[in-house]
Parts: C-alpha cells; sequence; structure tokens
C-alpha cells in the first residue's frame, strides 16, 4: 500500500481562519499525472487543520473509472470514516454526505455515511482509498471538502464527536 499526495496536500494550504466562516478545501488526483491508485493505496486528497469541523464532503470521478472497483473516504485515523465500499460503477460518479444537485447533474447521497460534524484534534488530510480493483490511464479523483474551525465564538464549546 503506498501514499499519494495531491497537489492540495503537498501545497500544505489548509484555510485554518477562526471566525465561523465555512473554508473551502479543493484536491484533485489524477492516475497518469500523480501515480499511484492501486489496490488500497491512500490518495491523501485535502489538508484539515486542528479544529476543523466537517459539514460536507464531496468526491467525482469518470464515468468510465474501474467499473469494479470500490473506494472509502476517511482519514488518517479511520479510512472509511466519511464513506466506506462506495462502488465506482454503481453511483453516478458524484457523491456527497447529503447529495443534491449542481448544474442540474444529480449528486448522489453516499450510502454507508458517518462523520458528519466530526471535529478534528489535530491536523490530518481527508483520503481516499482505493479497494477492489486498480485505477487506470484517465481516472481521477475530484474532492471538496466543507468545514468550519471551532474556537471562532465565545460559546463555542468544542467538544463533540459522540460526546
Amino acid at each position: 500500500m503506498a501514499t499519494i499526495k495531491s497537489s492540495a496536500v503537498l501545497s500544505g494550504n489548509a484555510p485554518d481562519r477562526m471566525n465561523g466562516q465555512v473554508q473551502v478545501a479543493w484536491g484533485h488526483w489524477d492516475f497518469t499525472t500523480d501515480g499511484g491508485g492501486a489496490v488500497d493505496d491512500v490518495i491523501q486528497m485535502v489538508p484539515i487543520p486542528k479544529g476543523a469541523r466537517i459539514i460536507d464532503i464531496l468526491v467525482e470521478w469518470p464515468a468510465g473509472f474501474d467499473g469494479s472497483a470500490t473506494f472509502d473516504v476517511g482519514d488518517g485515523g479511520n479510512d472509511d470514516r466519511f464513506m466506506a465500499a462506495i462502488s465506482n460503477a454503481t453511483n453516478a460518479g458524484r457523491l456527497s454526505l447529503f447529495g443534491g444537485f449542481s448544474n442540474a447533474a444529480e449528486i448522489d447521497e453516499a450510502i454507508n455515511v458517518s462523520g458528519l460534524g466530526y471535529l478534528y484534534t489535530a491536523d490530518d488530510t481527508i483520503d481516499i482509498v482505493t479497494e477492489g480493483g486498480a485505477a487506470a490511464a484517465g481516472d481521477y479523483f475530484d474532492m471538496c471538502v466543507l468545514y468550519t474551525v471551532e474556537g471562532g465564538f465565545d460559546d463555542d464549546e468544542g467538544d463533540y464527536n459522540g460526546a
């Protein structure tokens, strides 16, 4: 199992303003450009700062992605914290924790979802782990993570994660 880093992770740019605004982190991984994508590879898509609370995660991939492959979306502590066993073949190529539409294109609500509101107590990355089939030329993942950073308000307790 290899760990591959997207350009977003390599840049180390993770907005960490503590003023209650929604922050956006984007990541792109391309098999041809970035390499990796073998079964069980970890693709670090976006950096997330300490104190980040996850609002939503959107993932997109091409229709021609390996039809037998599945993937998880998680982090360094739990590789399927947010999405587990997502099939490249049976989804529309766009998933989010909530589902919806973007430019009239359907975004499926991911199944096997958890981790909404998860609070990071240390810097980390949101990752994709490839399972069940290797990626090939032309395959890619795009990811958009929406989050806030705790501690921006006096009444912000900052202790959730099931507590």
